[in-house]
């Protein structure tokens, strides 16, 4: 949920339902995200968002718990218009800050795990159609396709997680009955 709080100013908030499933078990969890969005002017933009606000705790059917603890990630964006098609680039980078920092941060000295970056893009043709794709802070390829029609927006994301778990698809829909 959304909210302009003043021209330039929006903030927001969410509450993430989570299944995992892997091999023959799965994972139940629930999680509060919040965002602010500043537009320095029509085109750039920087914003904030703090993950799993009360870190997540995530439930396996093997009694296993899992608590995934709050991110902060900071960002900004520039809309680049491509005119002939109707359509615009925007181009993303990400600084991300890691609250689980590691147990040896001696000599007052940050380790490279508790900062890492990200770098992407959309192309959003027509308002309708949403291309993406970019690095995230894991250095891993991911890529993703919106949909906008009147009422819903269809989100879906590809991540390769390699040898580690194999691929993760998302998807996302969200349902305005505002509009």
């Amino acid at each position: 949920m959304g909210q302009r709080f003043r021209s330039k100013f929006l903030w927001g908030f969410n509450v993430k339902f989570i299944r995992r499933n892997l091999a023959d078990n799965s994972a139940n969890g629930i999680g509060f995200d919040a965002g602010v969005l500043f537009n320095v002017s029509n085109r750039w933009r920087v914003g904030g968002m703090l993950r799993n606000i009360t870190s997540t705790l995530i439930a396996w059917d093997t009694g296993e718990k899992e608590l995934v603890s709050p991110t902060l990630r900071i960002g900004s964006s520039y809309v680049v218009p491509l005119p002939g098609i109707n359509s615009y680039l925007i181009p993303n980078v990400d600084l991300v800050v890691n609250t689980d920092s590691p147990q040896n941060l001696t000599d007052n000295s940050l380790s490279s795990s508790v900062f890492s970056g990200a770098l992407g893009g959309e192309l959003v043709i027509r308002e309708r159609l949403f291309l993406r794709g970019g690095y995230d802070e894991l250095q891993r390829l991911n890529f993703g396709v919106g949909i906008k029609i009147p009422h819903i927006n269809v989100d879906y994301s590809f991540t390769s997680f390699d040898q580690e778990l194999g691929n993760a698809h998302r998807i996302g829909i969200v349902i305005d009955f505002q509009q």
